[in-house]
């Protein structure tokens, strides 16, 4: 049985669905209700070598809601938004209703709002962070690497996920 991540729970793919594996990773389309084509990463539990991992690819998240920081727990990896800086944000450039939008539950995490969420994580089953979805105009990657490095310790791997270049290869 195949399941669908969404950031606060996991469902089973809905009937007709066709599973894939493209470069050793899975992947459900089906058509939905309304006739559009969708895709989504799936897990398949227990399978394989890295049976029970679980990277978490969060974007797009508007705010740090309840089910988002109890998901955070059974992660052992995440590449998480840390989209802006909000002085950097308040100040710059954009109209007034897009600064609302994006600062509001429809939008994206600051980086604070993004360390707020992992720090309590720190140390338990989440081996490391990668930082991504950085705004261009609205944050600075120097500065969101590190807030997050300084808030965690040393010993906790943070990487940046650059918009412009290809990262490393991050295993749990």
């Amino acid at each position: 049985m195949a399941s669908i991540f969404k950031p606060s729970h996991t469902e089973p793919v809905p009937d007709g669905t066709t599973i894939v594996t493209v470069r050793g990773r899975r992947w459900a389309y089906w058509t939905d209700g309304r006739g559009r084509k969708q895709t989504v990463p799936v897990t398949i539990p227990e399978e394989g070598r890295h049976a029970g991992q679980r990277l978490g690819i969060l974007t797009d998240l508007g705010y740090p809601f309840a089910e988002l920081a109890e998901l955070m727990s059974t992660l052992d990896a995440a590449y998480l938004e840390s989209n802006y800086d909000p002085q950097m944000l308040a100040t710059g450039p954009y109209p007034e209703y897009l600064k609302l939008r994006i600062a509001g539950d429809s939008g994206h995490l600051s980086n604070h709002e993004g360390v707020e969420l992992v720090r309590p994580h720190v140390g338990d089953r989440l081996k490391w962070l990668a930082i991504a979805h950085l705004s261009e105009q609205n944050n600075e990657p120097e500065l969101a690497l590190s807030l997050h490095r300084a808030s965690y310790g040393a010993d906790f791997p943070v990487h940046l996920a650059s918009r412009y270049q290809e990262s490393a290869v991050l295993t749990l």
